[in-house]
């Protein structure tokens, strides 16, 4: 009787055959599945080429839609980057090599300071802005409308606010949603705050909550209207007020859908303290931030008080 041949899996030769059969299959189904890769590439740009082609003028029109965008923002941020007049036509500029004299004579000395309880107010100092592009220094003692019932305040941001005459050396806001106002200089911004009539409201839940590092919900209005329409709450927006360190930095935080997303934070350093000492550690960040740009000033109240050079 005979029988079929029996392979010796021990053979070297059945070995050697099995394992060409086996690489053989492997190549076959790599090769297979790069060749079904190219031919859906091939299926899938026969639709899209003609869709391309179809499209590319909308492309174009877009594409140079877009430039010319560009270009007419870049031309109007050079047209307005400039100082604002006073009454009397003079520019409201602090000159950069004078901004240290401006701080020792002529800051906290806004309103504010001549309040008969001014000692009891809870934000004293003038600080810098990180993170807020142009934006340059604050002064509290223009804050305004205090009600020491009710714990609540203002401030006029084109009023209490200082602007650096370009773009941000340091401190700038690359990192965050506001990143494009690391590109606006600080006359533009100045501009648009003072037309729209931007205003902040502090609502403190007790008289010591900012000294105590509680969170402080500011709200804000522009355009004439009412804290109680609340635009950016309407948006989804909610903004808070921290102090830290005795005052020496406050934190500015705003959340969407609170307490879930955190969509932009920027902080306050100080430069001059309570007493009216400059900081010179403030000082010295200030400076890295504007470099040998000068400071500008959009509200009267905020015009030098002594002659400068």
């Amino acid at each position: 009787e005979r029988r079929p041949p029996v392979f010796d899996c021990a053979c070297p030769t059945s070995l050697w055959l099995r394992s060409v059969a086996s690489c053989t299959l492997v190549m076959a189904e790599t090769y297979a599945f790069v060749l079904m890769f190219f031919l859906a590439v091939v299926v899938l740009l026969s639709f899209l080429v003609p869709v391309l082609v179809l499209m590319l003028p909308l492309l174009v029109t877009a594409l140079s839609l877009v430039f010319l965008g560009v270009v007419a923002f870049g031309l109007m941020m050079n047209m307005y980057r400039g100082p604002v007049m006073d009454a009397e036509g003079r520019p409201m500029v602090i000159k950069n090599k004078d901004i240290r004299r401006y701080l020792e004579t002529s800051a906290m000395k806004g309103d504010m300071s001549k309040h008969p309880n001014y000692a009891k107010f809870p934000l004293k100092g003038v600080h810098m802005f990180t993170n807020l592009g142009g934006y340059a220094l604050v002064d509290f003692s223009q804050l305004e409308n205090w009600d020491e019932d009710e714990n609540t305040f203002e401030i006029n941001m084109t009023k209490a606010c200082l602007y650096q005459s370009g773009w941000s050396c340091t401190q700038g806001s690359m990192l965050c949603p506001f990143f494009w106002t690391a590109f606006i200089p600080g006359g533009p911004i100045m501009r648009v705050f003072r037309a729209i009539g931007y205003w902040n409201k502090f609502y403190l839940p007790s008289k010591d909550a900012l000294k105590e590092g509680k969170k402080v919900q500011v709200a804000a209005r522009c355009l004439g209207l009412s804290y109680a329409f609340n635009f950016e709450g309407k948006l989804g927006f909610t903004q808070y007020f921290t102090e830290h360190d005795g005052g020496k930095m406050y934190d500015r935080d705003t959340f969407w859908l609170y307490p879930h997303f955190e969509f932009h934070e920027y902080k306050l350093w100080q430069v001059v303290d309570k007493a009216g000492k400059i900081d010179e550690d403030g000082f010295k960040m200030l400076m890295d931030k504007i470099g040998d740009q000068d400071l500008y000033y959009g509200h009267e109240a905020a015009a030098p008080k002594v002659k400068l050079s």
